[in-house]
């Protein structure tokens, strides 16, 4: 749903400066250079002979990257990100187990049932 009145205006004005394209390319260096990480990996993979790659894992890990360095400069520590990955899938999976058990045991009567949360 878009907000707008003032609110919602006034949010975009503030989310537009900081990801404008003239934003943006203050980082390309720094795109680059993480995606160039990741083809190396990949490269890598390939001639160790890896055919199947887990390239979700590897996208989420690169969306990590780039949202890291835009916010806070520079990602030292690689394990950090692989655990905050691990934590967003548990999370995740949680969410959607929640909604799966929601849509087996519907409400009777618009009233929840014991087990719904």
């Amino acid at each position: 749903q878009y907000a707008n009145k003032e609110d919602g205006k006034g949010r975009r004005k503030e989310y537009d400066r900081a990801m404008s394209h003239k934003s943006v390319t203050r980082y390309f260096d720094e795109f680059n250079f993480i995606a160039t990480e990741l083809i190396d990996v990949l490269c890598e993979d390939m001639e160790r002979g890896v055919n199947e790659h887990a390239l979700c894992t590897h996208m989420a890990t690169f969306a990590l990257k780039v949202d890291l360095v835009t916010m806070f400069g520079n990602v030292a520590d690689e394990s950090k990100i692989d655990v905050f990955h691990e934590n967003y899938s548990t999370c995740w999976s949680e969410m959607e187990s929640r909604l799966e058990e929601h849509f087996q045991n519907p409400a009777v009567n618009g009233k929840r049932t014991s087990r719904q949360h």
